[in-house]
């Protein structure tokens, strides 16, 4: 067992615990008056504050409570009706996996095969060809105006599926600026 602390801290103690009871009543009593109370008795007084009304809430800080419900209700809805995340892959993994990606709306990038490129004005389009790790893959871009930085040997990002038939249909054509 511990040895009984010296007499001055007991009293210092003491003290201590003689004030925070003295505070208290003067809350309780501050309380009242605000509540038209000053007259009653302490068990009065708690028994009228424990039924009392919760301080009321700010209009400004309700709307903003409402604001973050309803941000978070609609930020949820659109997360779960958009659609799945778009891959971004290599050539040679898209050719070395065709049924897995036929019909998927995924990004290829790769480079542009030299002298394979052909714009067509009527109808619309551009066929080229883009390889990476040996393997070739035919575009077919909808769309006769191509980015000001695309050349041959280029890297290109093409965006759209791959169809039955082996050829990639572009939606979007992005060319890829080295870093030095």
């Amino acid at each position: 067992m511990p040895p009984a602390p010296p007499a001055p801290y007991r009293d210092d103690l003491g003290q201590a615990h003689a004030r925070i009871e003295r505070l208290e009543e003067e809350l309780r009593e501050e309380r009242a008056k605000t509540a038209g109370l000053a007259s009653a008795s302490a068990s009065e007084r708690d028994a009228a504050y424990a039924g009392a009304r919760p301080p009321r809430v700010k209009p400004v800080a309700l709307f903003a409570a409402i604001g973050v419900v309803a941000s978070a209700f609609f930020a949820f809805h659109a997360a779960r009706h958009n659609p799945k995340a778009i891959l971004l892959l290599s050539v040679d993994s898209v050719m070395n996996n065709v049924e897995t990606y036929r019909g998927e709306h995924i990004k290829v990038e790769g480079d542009v095969v030299p002298r394979q490129t052909v714009v067509r004005e009527v109808p619309c389009e551009t066929r080229l060809e883009i390889e990476r790790g040996g393997l070739r893959m035919p575009v077919l871009y909808e769309a006769c105006v191509l980015p000001d930085l695309y050349a041959d040997r280029s890297e290109v990002v093409v965006d759209g599926a791959l169809a039955s038939d082996g050829l990639f249909h572009a939606k979007k054509l992005a060319v890829r600026v080295p870093s030095y």
